[in-house]
């Protein structure tokens, strides 16, 4: 029930912050005037169709399309401009995302089918688009499809007056980083009384952040998908290190990627006492790496910063050891039955944290995870068997920079 409520609570503020966050910014109207106010912000990677805008925090919101405006911006981040260009059977009116502003500007517009388009701003002149077609070849009986790159002489032809330019057109690639790069070095050759403009959000650079972790666990074995079994361990801890990705260009800057993994020894003993063992309680033991795969929101963007979690993980064990065959029968109810071991056992978890940011280079995160993997044994087809743990896990981090 509880790993019920966590990815409830996940999935709801994950949908509203991803789809009703506004940002900063302005709109250029058809008259030139610049109209600050709040912008619908998208993280889907197709270019908008619509702007959202509204003045004020409690304003309306009005839907332009390219018709109805000449342009809008988030501050320090995405330009978008109207424009037409062509499209199958004529032309059409779109936003272009502006990449960088210079003496050859870079415009990227990609469609519903996430095949992108660029085009390119000469000072003083028209607009044009950069191809990169694909021809249809056969070779010994194989079909293969290579690029033409007409791009490659399009740049050459339109920076002819840079020529120490050409070796690095030639090496480029057809993508918005490369084709920036150049017209970021063409402008920077050609021009000394300014400095080209980059429109994008440079916070948005990824952050690594990594550090120790320790936990504690309170495990649970069903190992026949029924009351939990009487098997306790006498290790409840683990310690290892984990991972922090966050500003991830495609989400919304509340979410981040944490990973890790733990090492834990687990010895299980049979706690009943309703049949005597001459032998000691001892069942089996191992050890385990867990690496967890997580999704985590922010629920308040603060020094002090609650999240929810929700993931997935791998639990890799090894140094299997059955200490008692036949108190293992017992428990399982698989008589004579060699169950054996399985190394991997996947799972899934929820949770809840807490993150303290002492400083920009080093927080403390504070979480309580539900983890549940199935398939306890894995080596038959009807293995009913499985595993839960409430974890009490904290950590420190240290931020390695960005990217």
């Amino acid at each position: 029930m509880f790993i019920r409520y966590c990815i409830v609570i996940f999935l709801s503020l994950t949908f509203q912050g991803v789809f009703s966050q506004f940002r900063e910014g302005y709109i250029i109207d058809n008259k030139n005037d610049t109209v600050p106010g709040l912008l619908k912000y998208s993280t889907s990677l197709v270019n908008p169709e619509v702007c959202i805008f509204k003045r004020s925090e409690q304003g309306p919101e009005i839907q332009y399309g390219p018709e109805d405006i000449k342009a809008f911006r988030y501050l320090s981040d995405k330009y978008y401009i109207s424009e037409k260009i062509p499209v199958e059977g004529g032309y059409k009116q779109v936003f272009l995302e502006w990449l960088i502003k210079g003496r050859a500007s870079m415009f990227t517009y990609v469609p519903n089918g996430l095949q992108s388009r660029y085009f390119i701003l000469l000072e003083n002149d028209s607009i044009y688009e950069l191809l990169n077609t694909q021809q249809v070849r056969e070779k010994e009986g194989r079909t293969y499809q290579i690029d033409k790159k007409e791009y490659v002489g399009a740049l050459t032809y339109y920076l002819n007056d840079c020529p120490a330019l050409f070796p690095q057109i030639r090496a480029s690639s057809f993508t918005s980083k490369s084709l920036t790069r150049i017209a970021k070095k063409y402008h920077e050759k050609t021009c000394d009384t300014e400095d080209c403009i980059i429109y994008a959000d440079e916070s948005r650079k990824l952050r690594f952040n990594t550090g120790p972790v320790m936990n504690t666990f309170l495990p649970e074995v069903h190992l026949n998908n029924e009351l939990p079994e009487e098997l306790y361990t006498s290790r409840k801890y683990g310690f290892g290190c984990v991972v922090e990705i966050s500003n991830l260009s495609f989400l919304t800057k509340r979410l981040f990627l944490r990973s890790g993994i733990i090492y834990s020894r687990q010895d299980y003993y049979w706690g009943s006492d309703d049949i005597y063992w001459n032998e000691n309680d001892e069942v089996l033991e191992f050890r385990s790496l867990l690496i967890p795969f997580q999704l985590n929101f922010q629920i308040l963007k603060s020094k002090f910063t609650p999240f929810a979690a929700i993931g997935i993980t791998a639990n890799i064990r090894f140094n299997y050891i059955e200490h008692s065959h036949l108190l293992m029968n017992h428990i399982t109810q698989h008589f004579d039955y060699n169950l054996g071991f399985k190394p991997l056992q996947p799972g899934y978890r929820a949770g809840l944290g807490v993150k303290y940011t002492f400083v920009p280079e080093l927080t403390f995160t504070l979480e309580c995870m539900y983890d549940r993997g199935g398939r306890f044994f894995g080596t038959y087809v009807k293995d009913l068997s499985r595993t839960s743990s409430i974890i009490a896990q904290c950590s420190l981090q240290f931020n390695l920079g960005t990217r």
